[in-house]
């Protein structure tokens, strides 16, 4: 218990001295009618070619350079597809040779160095080039036990997130081969109940939600830390009495050796914090945020326009738009529909229909329906 309420006093500590340039009011239970047109610019509906060596099982998907990349961690493969969905080539190199990568937990692109990313959780990095040609192997320094996910800061500077060690975050430099910072410090506990991740780039800089008492959005490429702005949510702020009950679920479910949270059982239950971010995102005109809020397993997605503050916060679109399987990429959000197809007869033109009447799901490849966001 003691360690539960010294984390909490260094949550505290940790944010009472940066500057906080603006906060974001949104009142969680005032949900709006929102039309998918109010938020998207236009709508794309690309099928991924279906090859004997292209099948996918699953996956999520990246987007750089007109190239749609997609990692399939059940097959330890990335692929890649042109922007119109042809197939052009996988990477398919899992194995313990110079060249190879040995389980990857996370793939991601450095778009400061157009490499493509295998992350294995034990600290190996394994880079390739855009068109999947080997270009190095690292061992990353032996600091903590789990890479949980790397993202490039710049040409040289990576920054790790970790579950496993007493900070959620490192700075490593590549040129060194040496992690020269570690920020937020946590607890195992911590990081169970809110895994570090959710980030996002804007203007060449890295944001990261610090999923705490103050919900604040945090440039990681100014070193210092410096937050950006800070969502207020009212009387659904996390309190720390909240925090701590949390924790100590968490706690006795590892006494137990229950490794699973039960997010269902604790939204709705006033001990417990009542919401959690799943995704963040910035735009020229928006604040995003996908969230669950009391209940589990149905998004709450905010939209706050920039300019006039309005908070564009709903469950479905008037249309009846929800954004299933998807990833986000810079001012999209990329989907990959399931059986959520008849929203789709309202919002698409008879060329993207003909695409999803035809298309296959025991056979085919899916296909992306990509909202451009304002």
């Amino acid at each position: 218990m003691r360690n539960i309420y010294l984390i909490t006093l260094l949550l505290l500590l940790n944010s009472c001295d940066k500057a906080i340039d603006e906060t974001t009011i949104v009142d969680l239970n005032k949900e709006n009618s929102v039309s998918i047109f109010d938020i998207v610019d236009s709508i794309s509906v690309i099928q991924l070619e279906t090859k004997k060596e292209s099948l996918l099982k699953s996956g999520y998907v990246l987007f750089h350079k007109n190239r749609f990349y997609v990692f399939d961690g059940s097959q330890q493969m990335a692929f890649c597809f042109d922007k119109n969905g042809k197939y052009l080539f996988r990477i398919n190199k899992r194995g313990s040779g110079p060249d190879e990568y040995a389980y990857a937990s996370n793939f991601k692109i450095d778009q400061f160095n157009d490499y493509l990313m295998f992350i294995g959780a034990g600290g190996s990095l394994v880079c390739y080039d855009l068109d999947g040609n080997f270009i190095s192997k690292t061992r990353l320094p032996n600091e903590t036990s789990s890479y949980n996910n790397i993202i490039a800061l710049n040409k040289d500077t990576l920054l790790i997130y970790t579950w496993t060690r007493e900070y959620k975050l490192g700075y490593y430099s590549k040129s060194k081969d040496k992690i020269f910072k570690w920020v937020f410090p946590t607890t195992i506990e911590f990081v169970q109940a809110f895994p570090p991740g959710k980030s996002y780039f804007y203007k060449d800089s890295l944001f990261f939600y610090n999923e705490e008492l103050n919900n604040e959005i945090i440039n990681m490429t100014d070193t210092t830390q410096r937050i950006s702005y800070k969502y207020d949510f009212g009387e659904n702020n996390y309190t720390k009495n909240q925090i701590n009950s949390l924790l100590e679920f968490i706690r006795k479910n590892r006494e137990e050796k229950k490794n699973v949270i039960t997010r269902k059982e604790i939204l709705g239950d006033n001990r417990y914090p009542h919401f959690f971010v799943n995704h963040c995102l910035e735009t020229e005109y928006f604040k995003v945020l996908f969230l669950f809020y009391k209940k589990w397993g149905e998004h709450l997605y905010l939209f706050q326009e920039k300019g006039s503050g309005k908070n564009n916060l709903f469950r479905k679109t008037t249309e009846g738009v929800f954004f299933d399987r998807y990833n986000l990429s810079n001012t999209t959000v990329i989907t990959k529909p399931n059986k959520n197809f008849a929203p789709l007869q309202k919002i698409l033109n008879q060329d993207q229909l003909k695409i999803v009447s035809t298309h296959n799901p025991d056979n085919d490849n899916p296909f992306l329906v990509i909202y451009h966001l304002k």
